[in-house]
Parts: structure tokens; sequence; C-alpha cells
């Protein structure tokens, strides 16, 4: 037997009613649940088919409320009679009206048969929470996940401070390593490691790769394990490059290996180099540094091969070269103040026992030990760019607050149309507890199809965010993990709730019999359904002037940033690193390779001049030195530090530094000639004021060569675009002492400079095609860099904005429209009585103005509240910038006015006549 059509069964008794076709699709559709319901439960009692079908009829009385169909005025008397049946067939557990699922179907039924409203509901909430999704995503890898490993709460990194406020290290001596490991009495372990980049394979396959040296107790203080194979053993690093061992990222196994399981054993070029293969680390194991993910690890005493370096132990036993990155882990009773003072004490002890002690006072070597906690990873964007990731989410939140508000407000409209439904579901015995939870099922519905969706759209968001990362070599592994699929479910649960409670609230209340007889709207003639969507407009308007304001301050700040003047020309300039290898290359090898570059990359089409120097400005590294003065006195203990930048011939042209005395250097300028060197208007204005400082002659230390001024060079910006010119000095790389086998290439191009790198990288494999470039930029992109978090904040801030106006908008407009729609009769009573049209536009505007001054009014105090807690972040412009704050709060009101006026344009188009019949 076929499954009755309830729907069509429903029909066939309303036929001889012959109500409006709108009308009897309601009747018929909450009929058909309860038909339904009965059906099943009676088949679930043990009924026949034909048995339920007669029982559901039966039960449900349709007569009775046919009945009730005839006469709109008995009606509320007749369904009342209905009831005590009702409550019986529930008791019986005929209608489970209550049941997750019969909410569920209804829920998607009434949605599908709105597209419209469902479509713009979830595309809304797509993007919101799309948004909180992206930021919380990158929130929950820098600030909130912990690193893969065993008790990472107990882990802590090494930092040194020195007491001269220009230096900081994190970096110690292998030596120290070995002294703090064997004397130590709060940590169980220390280990060492150090990052670096290696050339894997070789010719068109070879490939750029982030590598770490570590120590051999580097895995097992960490607590992790290979998948495959073994990690390094003590034996392994025991003598220096002895063994050329290999540790495998799971990602690079993938990639590279295609996962095969037969990779223990063989071997791997690195650095043109043979290495075997000895284990793979498990997926989710990358390294400490998690913006900058480890493909392979190798052991500590390969440093001279990964660097290239001339074969020397002295990196072992010399306290002087500092390399290493030290980590420990503490003793389960020792808290971390109490490891800092101990190690503290414990690195003047090995610090006094190897150095002398005239040499105990000088910058580089008065510091003290600091510990910081690791246990969410080490990472550089976490500094760089924290609050404004956190400001930002702070900002998605607002819109998601934002959109919930506009959705609140529509499906309060939504619940006036329905308003007749909701009464004969009152009528028929149901409970308003039983009504919310059937809108609020609504609501969640919406929510969740909308938190799927933004899981979706997550992704494209979080490329987005991450277009603005500092650094290209920044890498972050964001990919979806159980907290942030909690976190957008929970999201979208919150969501559901918070923009569909008060609605369905409010829809539980209306006027019976008025709603039955399709007169009037909402509880009180809609007085309190427009009051709540008054409110819900008012804090849209309040939050949109406070993203509106954050948006503009942010932007002004980036103006200010751009305005400022770097020194030096940025466009057209490429940059890169090439490392010579010191084991390959000697001191005349290298001079040579650097000449012939020079030489090939002059010749490249488009290519104006090339340069090279030990670091570009704004490039995030910078060289220190201390300094003496001829003549003035110089105290061993205390030498002032200042910039120090190694440049060939034709740098200062090439970047368009200008001179402001002197002269700069020249292909003359070479070792032989009497030595020299240029120094920056700071310098000179620090140590030769009211002087001419050329001629005069610096050293870099007591008893050091004596080097001569020959020009002064204006102020450029070297470590920040908004920092105080720091003093410099430059110094000829022809007159080094030997070959400086790393420099930084620049060239100066007429067009694109990115588009020459594949030309320059073809120009280095022809001299060696075992080299590599790395840190390849433009100084337009290091300059870029440096705005990154300013570009961020002010573009999606800027975005986030434009929505939140949009929105805002978009719920004025429906406020309005609605409260035209409701006055009708009104307005035209008036024109009728002779109000002319701009009355009527006059009294609909009114109707919006006060909602628009209320919300600026609130927003704005509001927007200074968070523009005091944004401060830091802003230059050149104060919190409370008056022009902001007007420019705004104008452009907030002329949008809202126009979203007022569209309505109240319609609203004198009313004809009185028509008016007066309405209702």
């Amino acid at each position: 037997m076929a499954l009755p059509d309830w729907k069509h069964i429903v029909r066939s008794h309303l036929a001889p009613l012959r109500l409006p076709p709108v009308r009897e699709w309601e009747i018929a559709e909450e009929l058909a649940q309860h038909l339904e319901a009965v059906y099943e439960a009676a088949l679930l009692a043990g009924a026949t088919e034909s048995e339920a079908q007669a029982q559901a009829l039966r039960m449900i009385g349709a007569g009775q409320l046919l009945e009730c169909e005839l006469s709109r005025a008995e009606q509320p008397v007749a369904v009342r009679s209905l009831r005590p049946s009702l409550e019986k067939i529930e008791r019986r557990g005929g209608i489970r009206m209550e049941t997750l699922l019969q909410d569920l179907r209804f829920g998607v039924r009434m949605l599908r048969a709105r597209p419209g409203f469902t479509l713009i509901a979830v595309l809304t909430l797509a993007l919101g929470i799309g948004a909180n999704t992206a930021l919380f995503s990158l929130l929950d890898k820098l600030l909130l996940q912990s690193l893969p490993v065993h008790d990472p709460d107990a882990l802590v990194q090494f930092k040194a401070e020195s007491v001269n406020p220009q230096l900081t290290f994190q970096e110690f001596a292998w030596a120290d390593f070995l002294d703090y490991r064997a004397r130590n009495a709060v940590f169980t372990d220390l280990t060492a490691f150090r990052p670096a980049k290696l050339n894997l394979g070789a010719g068109d396959q070879m490939e750029r790769v982030r590598a770490e040296l570590v120590a051999e107790n580097y895995f097992a203080l960490l607590g992790v394990q290979p998948v495959l194979g073994r990690t390094f053993t003590p034996e392994d690093n025991r003598a220096p490059g002895a063994h050329p061992l290999a540790l495998l990222s799971y990602g690079l196994w993938q990639s590279r290996f295609g996962g095969a399981t037969n990779v223990i054993g063989q071997t791997v070029p690195l650095n043109e180099q043979p290495y075997t293969i000895i284990g793979v680390m498990p997926a989710r194991f990358r390294g400490v540094m998690i913006d900058a993910p480890t493909d392979i690890w190798v052991p500590a005493m390969m440093v001279a091969q990964v660097e290239q370096k001339k074969a020397t132990n002295e990196w072992l036993t010399n306290h002087d070269w500092t390399m290493w990155q030290l980590l420990g882990r503490l003793k389960p009773d020792v808290a971390q103040g109490a490891a800092q003072q101990a190690m503290d004490t414990l690195a003047r002890q090995v610090r006094d026992a190897w150095m002398p002690e005239s040499d105990r006072h000088q910058p580089f070597s008065e510091k003290r030990i600091q510990l910081e906690d690791i246990t969410e990873g080490i990472s550089s964007l976490r500094g760089e760019q924290g609050m404004s990731l956190l400001f930002l989410f702070g900002i998605v939140g607002v819109i998601l607050l934002i959109a919930c508000a506009n959705l609140a407000g529509l499906l309060m409209a939504r619940a006036a149309t329905r308003r007749k439904e909701i009464a004969v579901r009152l009528a028929l015995g149901a409970g308003r507890f039983r009504l919310v939870r059937q809108l609020l099922t609504e609501s969640l519905l919406l929510a969740g199809v909308g938190g799927l969706l933004g899981l979706f759209i997550a992704p494209w968001l979080l490329k987005l965010l991450m277009s603005f990362q500092p650094r290209a070599e920044v890498q972050l592994d964001l990919t979806l993990n159980t907290r942030v699929a909690l976190y957008t479910f929970g999201l979208s649960l919150l969501t559901g709730v918070l923009f569909g409670l008060w609605p369905a609230w409010q829809a539980s209340y209306p006027d019976l019999i008025p709603a039955l007889k399709d007169e009037g709207s909402m509880r009180a003639d809609g007085r309190n359904f427009v009051w709540s969507r008054r409110v819900l407009l008012v804090t849209q308007i309040a939050l949109s002037v406070i993203v509106l304001i954050s948006a503009g301050l942010f932007v002004r700040t980036l103006r200010g940033y751009l305005a400022i003047d770097p020194g030096f020309h940025v466009q057209n300039v490429l940059a890169a690193d090439i490392a010579l290898p010191e084991g390959k290359y000697d001191d005349a090898r290298a001079k040579q390779f650097f000449q012939q570059l020079s030489e090939r990359l002059r010749a490249l089409p488009g290519v104006q001049r090339v340069a090279a120097a030990n670091y570009t400005p704004l490039g995030g590294m910078v060289g220190l030195t201390a300094v003496v003065v001829e003549g003035q006195p110089a105290d061993p203990n205390n030498m002032p530090m200042v910039d120090l930048n190694i440049v060939s011939a034709g740098y200062h042209e090439l970047l368009g530094i200008q001179l402001e005395q002197g002269r700069s250097f020249t292909d003359t300028d070479r070792k032989g000639q009497p030595d020299i060197v240029t120094i920056n208007a700071a310098f000179a204005n620090k140590f030769f004021p009211n002087q001419n400082p050329i001629g005069r002659r610096i050293s870099y230390g007591v008893g050091k060569p004596w080097l001569t001024i020959i020009g002064v060079t204006r102020d450029i910006k070297t470590m920040s675009l908004d920092g105080e010119a720091r003093p410099q000095i430059e110094s000829p790389i022809a007159q080094l002492e030997g070959a400086m086998t790393s420099q930084r290439v620049l060239l100066r191009t007429n067009a694109d400079p990115a588009a020459l790198l594949p030309q320059v990288r073809r120009a280095v494999h022809a001299l060696d095609a075992g080299l590599a470039l790395f840190k390849a930029t433009t100084l337009e992109g290091d300059l870029r860099a440096q705005l990154s978090s300013q570009r961020m904040a002010a573009t999606l801030t800027s975005v986030f904005g434009l929505v939140a106006l949009l929105l805002t908008a978009i719920g004025l407009y429906g406020v309005v429209a609605y409260a035209v729609n409701q006055r009708t009769r009104e307005i035209g009573i008036r024109m009728a009585l002779g109000a002319q049209a701009r009355d009527v536009l006059r009294l609909v505007l009114r109707e919006g103005a006060w909602l628009i001054v209320t919300g600026l009014f609130i927003g704005l105090a509001a927007a200074y509240g968070v523009a005091r807690l944004i401060e830091a972040n802003l230059y050149g412009i104060r919190p409370y910038d008056p022009l902001t704050f007007i420019a705004i709060a104008l452009l907030l009101t002329a949008v809202a006015l126009v979203a007022c006026w569209i309505p109240a344009r319609r609203a004198t188009t009313v004809d009185p006549l028509t008016a007066l019949r309405h209702e």
C-alpha cells in the first residue's frame, strides 16, 4: 500500500471552503505534519497501514477543524474544543511534536519555500563565520596550538639580554652549550639547534629547503619519535664532518620521495655532498619554529659542510662563535623564574672561567640570560603581527554581530508575515516554548549551513591574510584541525542562537484573534516588534561606526608611513644573497667569481647598475661595530656601537643615496690604498657636532687600524620607517683583508626587476651550477614587508567597514520600509486631508533620523575608547583624530539617509484612495 498523500487528503477536505491558495497551502502544510505523526505512531503500535490511516483521520478530527475554517469568528472556540483530544494524543505518544527530526524537516521545508531569504542569510553568515574561522586558524597556530611534542609547557628557549640596549642575542656558542648542559641543576636536559638553508638535489632537480643542525639529544628532549627509521645517536655527533646523515620531514618525504618506505638508507645530495637518509619524522612535527617549518635535519657536527665554511674545529671550542639556539626542559619542581636566576648565575661563572677579566665589560660580553616559554613554538610573526591579528579578530567578531543583528531584523520581518501560521499553531495547542524551539531550529539550520560554507570560504580568506605576511620566506602550516572545526561549530551554534532567539520569542506572542482574522501584526499592534528592530538597528549603526573609524585611523596611519622618505630609491631594485662555499672558494677565486658575475649581470638587458653590500636598508638585518674616534676619549669597557655596512663602489649611486659632503667609493679604492669609510649625517652629528668630519679618522676598536672619513651621506632608514636615524659607517668591499664570500647583490633595472630573476639565476649557474640565490626580493617588497601590519590592518578593516556599512544600510532600509508599509493607511489619510509629498517625505525621514543620530552618538563614544586601545599602532595621528571621526560620521549619515530616502520617496507616491481601502 502506498504512503498516504496527506497534503492531498487535507486539500480535498478544504476544497468546499474555496480558500485563497496561500491560506489553503498553509493549512495543508500544518495539518499534514499532524496526520503524518499520528500515522507513524499507529504503525509503531502495530496497526496496519489502513488502520493507521483511519486512526489518523479520526484522531485529528478534521471535521471539527473544517468547521472552524467556515467561521473565523468562532474559530478560537472551536479550536479550543480540539485541545483535550490533542493533549490526549500527545500523552499517548501519538504526536511527536518535540522530536528534533520533525523540527528539522519542517525547518528545511520552510527555508526551501523562501529561497531568496535563505540565500541572503546563508551568504551573510558564511562571510562572517568564514572570516572568523580564518582569523582563528591563524591565531590558533600562533598563540594557542601547543607544539606537538611531549609536555611542551616545560620547554624554554634561551636568550641573552645585553647591557647595551642596541644588542640582543638568541644564539650561543657550542662551548657555552656544553658547559651549561653539564653544570646546570634546573633542567632535565639542554639541546642546541641551528636553522640553515640547503640545496637539495642537483641541476634542474635542485631546490632550496629549510634545514636544522641539531644536537644528538634534540629529538629525545622534545619526545618525538620517527615514523620510519631512527634519530641521531651520540656517535653521530661525536666527530666533525664524520656522519653525513639526514632525517626527512613527513612532507618532504611525501613530495620528494613519494612516501616510499625504502627511502631509509638512500643517499641524497645536500650542498653537492651525499647524505644518507636514516629516518622520517611524524607529519605534525616540523621543528620548533612554527613559521619556518623544517624540511630536513642533520647532525650538528656537519655545520661546516652545511654552512659551506672552511673545515675548522674552532667553532667547537671558541666561546665567541655564537651560532646556536638553545632549548631546555625544566625539571618538574623548578619554576621558570628560579631557573632563569640559576642560569644567569651559571652563565657568568662560565664566562669568567674563559674570558680575561679585562674583556668582561665589553659590549658583546656583558649579558644576562633570559628564558622564554615556547609552549606554542618559536615565531617571529607572533611579535610582528600578533596585536594586529588580535584586533582584526575583534573586528570580524563585530562584523558577525552586525550580521546577526541584520538577520534578526529579517527574521522579525519574516515572522510578521507568518503571524497567522503561528496563531494557528497556538490555537491548536502548541506551547510557546514549542514554537520558540521550532523557529530557533530554523535559525540554527541557517547558521549550520552558513558555518559549513564558511569553512570552505576560510582557506581563501586565510590566503588573503597570509599575503600580508612580512617576509616571503615565512611559511605557516595552516590546516583544518579539530580545534578549528569545533570553534566553527560552536560559533555557528552561538550565531544561530544570537540572531534567532529574540525574533522567535517575539513571534510566539501574537494576538490570536486578530492574527487568525488576518488583521494587525505583532503584539501591541506591532509596537514591540518595531521597537525590537529599532534597537537592533541602533546596535548595527554603533558597531559600524566603530569598524569604520578603526579603518579610517589605520588608513591614515598607512598614508603617514607611505609619506616617509626612506632616504633612498626603492623602485626597480632587485636584491639577492649569494653565499660561496668557503671550502671551495679561496679569496682569489671568490673575488674573481663576484667580478665575473658583476660583468654578466651588467650585460643583462634592462640592467642599469650593479652593486653589492653586506645588507640592504629595510631588509631586516644590520651589522654592528664598536667605534673609536681619533682625538676623543675612548673607554675600552664602554665603547659606543654603530651600524656597519660593507658595500661596493656604485652602491650609493644605485640606491640614490645623496652625499652631503665629500665623495663616495670608486673602483680605485682597493687594498693597498689608504683605508677609507663614509659615515651618515647621524654619525656626524653625534661624534662631530658643528665640525667638518671629512678627513677625520675612526677605528673599529682600541688598537684597530685607523680609517679616514671621505664622505657624509644623508640619513636613510635602515631597520624601520618610523625609527630614528642610526649612526652608520660604510666601508668598501675591495679593502677587506679577505674576500667577502657572502654578498647581497643589487641590480637597478629600467623595468620590473622581479622579471629579471630567472636571468640572474642563469647567470649564477653559468659560473657555478651548485650555487643558489636566496632571500631574492625587490626593495619595494622589503618596504611592503616593513608595512605589512599596517597594510593588513588598513586593507582588511576597510573591507570589513564597507561590509558593515552595507549591512547597516540594508537593515535601515528594511526598518523604514516596514514602518512605511505599516503606516500606509495613516499616510493615505494625511494626503487625503491635504498633506504634500514633502510633508510625507519629512515624516518618514524623521522615522530613521533619530535612529541614525542615536546609533552615531553611541558608536562615536565607543569608537573613542577603541581608538585609545589601538593608539600604539597608529602613526602621525591622534586616536581621537577629528578629521577621521567627522568624515566617518558624515559618510555613515549620508549612506543611512539614502537608505531611508528610498522607502520615504515611495511613501509619497501612495494613492490616498487605495490607502484608505487598505486592510
